[in-house]
């Protein structure tokens, strides 16, 4: 037995060494670490509110906005690293390594935060450490990923052959985004991410404006709740492009697989404050079936709007707009049904338009990008 630069062992035959490849040695190590880290830091955002549920000797403190955001962050570069072979999900593990190290000096800059109750011992050593373990953290494992000769042969790099400048497709959602050797369905995964923050920035907008409720956007509730919820949505939309084949059933598992996202979001952080905004799981069955329908009905606008006119951006808007109107509307239904004395409330109709107009701008200029950056063509 000999061992390669990465401390992993391989055998050796007449033909020569073996290339470690896979799901294992350190790598295994790392994905690892990445769950547990994410447990971690849920554990820490979760008692970091007005209470703590843990005894008096065991009080962790951070900062929970960077917790949560490192925490999902972490879980979704876990299942990516697990599901997802090729090099974007390499990307997506030193992004989440340095938002790990970017999160620690945000920590230093706005301060820990205890449970009511209690407070810091040694507030700027604790913070000092923090920092020095991010930046070890970092230099460790990006050399690995760098160097490893098992991450290059895991997750390889996908390329476009030289010479194709023209990709040949059908009007479905699967034969244009699920496309693993090119690589678009990533594209398509930031499309979506992109389309939900501008969504959720004008609706917050909406809300804060008609109705005077708290403007969330830009704030902590944002970044360590809403963001975390965008990406994992996200990550959900590219794995099942990368495994389901059917345009149908991947809108019906865009769907549940939301409901069940944010189902779990609510009920780990039930009670938790962000700023003036508190979590409160309200897990009903018409708030069960919202949570299902908004995202089951944008996948389906845009799967009707490439069976109908193909990739166009005309196309996309128009369809999220209609989408975002039958959407709207049943949502106005299902209040009505919910709570007593409340009236139809016609005011989200021009919003549908102007969000349908965002996230169908967004999708497609995310397909174009992909498109000039191979200089390829859809056809």
């Amino acid at each position: 037995m000999s061992t390669n630069n990465d401390g992993e062992n391989q055998n050796v035959t007449a033909a020569g060494t073996q290339q470690p490849e896979g799901i294992g040695g350190w790598l295994l190590l790392f994905v690892i670490g990445t769950f547990i880290s994410a447990l971690w830091n849920f554990i820490i955002a979760a008692q970091s509110g007005e209470s703590s549920f843990l005894s008096s000797t065991q009080v962790f403190v951070t900062n929970p906005a960077v917790a949560v955001l490192v925490g999902f962050l972490g879980l979704a570069t876990g299942i990516v690293l697990i599901a997802v072979r090729n090099n974007y999900s390499v990307w997506m593990a030193r992004i989440y390594m340095l938002t790990y190290l970017v999160g620690s000096f945000i920590v230093a800059i706005t301060g820990l935060e205890a449970p009511s109750g209690y407070y810091i011992v040694n507030e700027e050593g604790v913070i000092i450490k923090g920092i020095v373990y991010a930046i070890v953290f970092n230099l460790i494992w990006q050399s690995y990923f760098i160097k490893s000769r098992r991450v290059k042969a895991t997750y390889k790099v996908q390329t476009i052959v030289e010479g194709i400048t023209q990709i040949p497709v059908g009007n479905s959602l699967t034969s244009i985004f699920n496309r693993k050797a090119f690589g678009i369905n990533y594209f398509i995964g930031l499309g979506l991410f992109i389309a939900m923050a501008l969504s959720g920035f004008l609706w917050s907008v909406f809300y804060s404006i008609w109705w005077g409720s708290t403007f969330e956007f830009m704030s902590s509730y944002f970044f360590a709740f809403r963001i975390p919820a965008l990406i994992l949505y996200s990550v959900l939309f590219v794995l099942l492009l990368h495994m389901v084949k059917n345009d149908w059933l991947i809108a019906l598992f865009v769907g549940l697989g939301t409901m069940v996202i944010s189902s779990l979001m609510r009920l780990l952080y039930n009670g938790v404050s962000f700023g003036s905004i508190k979590i409160i799981s309200n897990l009903e069955p018409g708030n069960l079936f919202f949570f299902f329908f908004w995202s089951f009905i944008l996948t389906v606008s845009i799967i009707l709007a490439l069976k109908t006119w193909g990739l166009k951006w005309w196309s996309l808007a128009l369809w999220i707009c209609i989408g975002n109107l039958v959407e709207g509307s049943l949502s106005q239904i299902i209040s009505l049904s919910l709570h007593e004395g409340y009236s139809f409330d016609f005011v989200f109709i021009p919003l549908s338009f102007i969000d349908g107009l965002l996230l169908g701008t967004a999708f497609y200029l995310c397909t174009y990008l992909f498109l000039k950056q191979r200089r390829a063509e859809v056809i």
